[in-house]
């Protein structure tokens, strides 16, 4: 096996994650044996036997949220329980802000009572993750934050429990509450799911860079690369809020580069992923947009024939080099029975810079991801060719890769994206251009920020910039040329 271990952290990262399980969950063939089904389960679910000699499938997730942010779902409720209390959110140890138990949607309450056809979800149904959440999840996957409180309507971006002021907004925040809870978290729950993974392929972490969970990240990441896996493939997704550093305080800014920088240190790839303007904002829809990509990069280490794995996409894209951050990250819809077409970059605000670059954009490698529409899936037999490699330059190689499982779309998914007539494609590539946002997160440290951190940030973003430059005499040539 290959197993990959998803680490998802925040509410924003936990709608990702919940799409994309829903949407691994879609491949289960139950007239088939796992062996004999053409995506392999046990790479992002575990097995578990049952007495009645069925098996179940648990995602190899762990999840962290905020105090309440795990809506209506409760830790035990889909196992044996302890307590009468084990199915309320209060089993997370919550402190639950309203006068009354959290509601489940309409949706889950027709998949726990068999029901079908289920309810068309629509952005106004979905207030937490959960309320579209399809697989079951281990008791041991879920973890939170308790001092830290979630509402979607009074506290979206989390808030201290004891006052409406702080909010769960800063590096340091994050950093802080690593220390409280990291030692037990890792000995407790990491090392367990480590232990239940026979040939570890991965890990995917997926984060949010502009609020305290980067913090909070970073912190775990040094952590599990000091003392867990020292040489393991770690894909961070970097998910931000969508907009430009320009649109951002003088705090966020600070917030985003340093969050940056420090995951980046233990990154195998880090890969942003903002927001789509057709989403209008919500995170069922914007996370469902990156899913997109997301799940398309998974099924690649899932797929029973011509398994490509992490190591393998990796080196696809850093061929040895020490470029670890795709700078552009997009997709495209295509409706083939209408020639229409909708392409998205979810990138490409992350390195919009303060400064303009007038220098040529280079492109060092890059891998594509082809897949046919539900009516039109490719035969197994007509995938021959599902690696291809293009090389453009002596430094520039295109691999394209072709996947004959359409991009599922289950009733958790918003119905208005994917048609069964789509097909899609994503692109994940090395670009020159994120040299100019390094330099300018570089220029904008230079000149905000004082003491010893100022000096390991720019250090940092210097030896960034540098491996992102194209052509002759990059390095000698000033800054203030743009």
């Amino acid at each position: 096996m290959q197993e990959v271990l998803t680490l998802s952290l925040s509410q924003r990262s936990n709608n990702l994650t919940t799409h994309f399980y829903n949407a691994q969950e879609s491949y289960f063939e139950y007239t088939k044996t796992s062996s004999d089904s053409s995506n392999d389960p046990t790479v992002h679910f575990r097995p578990s036997l049952q007495s009645n000699n069925t098996v179940n499938y648990h995602p190899r997730a762990l999840i962290w949220d905020l105090n309440g942010g795990f809506g209506s779902l409760g830790k035990f409720e889909y196992f044996p329980q302890r307590d009468n209390n084990d199915d309320d959110p209060s089993a997370f140890n919550q402190t639950v802000m309203r006068s009354e138990k959290i509601r489940k949607s309409a949706y889950q309450e027709a998949l726990d009572s068999g029901l079908s056809p289920l309810p068309a979800l629509k952005s106004q149904d979905i207030q937490y993750w959960s309320d579209f959440n399809r697989v079951v999840f281990e008791p041991k996957s879920f973890n939170v934050l308790n001092d830290w409180v979630y509402d979607p309507v009074n506290a979206p971006d989390g808030r201290f429990k004891s006052s409406s002021e702080r909010e769960f907004k800063s590096f340091e925040i994050g950093a802080q509450e690593w220390e409280k809870v990291g030692l037990d978290f890792l000995e407790e729950k990491y090392r367990v799911s480590l232990e239940e993974c026979d040939a570890l392929n991965g890990l995917n972490v997926v984060t949010d860079l502009d609020s305290a969970w980067g913090g909070f990240t970073a912190s775990m990441l040094s952590e599990i690369r000091d003392d867990y896996n020292p040489k393991s493939m770690i894909f961070n997704w970097g998910l931000f809020n969508g907009k430009t550093m320009k649109e951002l305080s003088n705090r966020e800014v600070f917030n985003r580069i340093k969050t940056f920088v420090e995951i980046n240190k233990s990154s195998s790839l880090f890969i942003p992923l903002g927001g789509v303007a057709r989403s209008g904002g919500s995170l069922w829809e914007t996370s469902a947009y990156q899913n997109v990509i997301f799940e398309t990069v998974q099924i690649l280490n899932s797929q029973r024939s011509d398994r490509i794995n992490f190591n393998n996409i990796e080196g696809s894209l850093v061929r040895g080099t020490h470029r670890t951050v795709v700078s552009d990250v997009s997709a495209t819809i295509k409706d083939e029975e209408t020639g229409e077409s909708k392409a998205f970059n979810l990138s490409l605000k992350f390195f919009e810079c303060f400064k303009k670059d007038n220098r040529d954009n280079h492109q060092f490698n890059a891998i594509k991801v082809n897949r046919p529409s539900q009516n039109m899936p490719l035969r197994q037999e007509e995938n021959k060719d599902n690696q291809t490699e293009q090389k453009l330059s002596p430094l520039t190689t295109t691999t394209t890769y072709k996947i004959h499982k359409p991009y599922p779309t289950p009733s958790s998914h918003p119905q208005n994206i994917i048609t069964p007539d789509c097909t899609t494609s994503i692109s994940l590539s090395m670009e020159s251009n994120a040299r100019r946002t390094f330099l300018d997160m570089k220029d904008w440290i230079s000149k905000a920020i004082r003491g010893d951190e100022r000096t390991e940030l720019i250090d940092e973003l210097s030896t960034l910039a540098a491996e992102y430059e194209s052509g002759w005499g990059y390095s000698d040539e000033s800054d203030d040329d743009y």
